[in-house]
This record gives structure tokens, sequence and C-alpha cells, in this order.
């Protein structure tokens, strides 16, 4: 949840509206899954593994967290390791929608 609320932060910031905010927030979402397929096309699935939304896609998959590991999951990183990683991501996400709310002339 605090990954969408992120998302959904520094989009609202930059369009400052709500519905082309919902809709762009949609189209990064379709984007990243678009731009992670085609890294695994190029056999590049280390870097497709670190892009925002394909890391807590994996926290989602339960499977992971399962004594031992099912061998049909794409990524199998340590469950500290990815939640480091995404809340590095949310940390990221909400300094930028700071950073861009501070620089914005209201």
């Amino acid at each position: 949840m605090f990954w969408y609320s992120a998302v959904a932060l520094l989009i609202s910031v930059l369009v400052r509206s709500a519905g082309p905010a919902i809709g762009l927030t949609v189209i990064y979402q379709v984007f990243d899954n678009i731009v992670a397929r085609t890294l695994r096309g190029y056999h590049l699935d280390g870097i497709a593994a670190w892009l925002p939304f394909q890391v807590h896609n994996s926290l989602l998959q339960f499977r992971q967290y399962w004594p031992h590991p099912s061998p049909t999951l794409e990524d199998r990183w340590a469950a500290d390791a990815l939640l480091m990683t995404g809340v590095g991501w949310v940390i990221a996400f909400a300094v930028a929608a700071r950073w861009v709310h501070l620089r914005r002339d209201l």
C-alpha cells in the first residue's frame, strides 16, 4: 500500500489533477511491466527484477515465503533484500514528490 501511495503522491503532485493522475499511474504500471518483459527477453533478468513494480509484485508472491521456495518463481530474492529494495523505492518516490512540491510555485 505504501508503494501505490508513493506513486500516487508523486504523480498527483506532478499533474495536480485527480483524473489524469489515476490514468498516468495505470499507464506507468503497464509501461513498467512492458519494460520488464522486454528486458527479460534480452536476458537482462537482473535489471528487470529491480524495476519498482516488479519488486513490489514479487513481495505479493506468497510462495517465496515457504520454507522450500518454489522453482517456478521468476525472481527468487531473499525476503529481507526484497523488502528493503521496496522500501527504498517508496522512499525515493516520496522524496521526489516532496522535491517537486517544494520547487512548485504555489
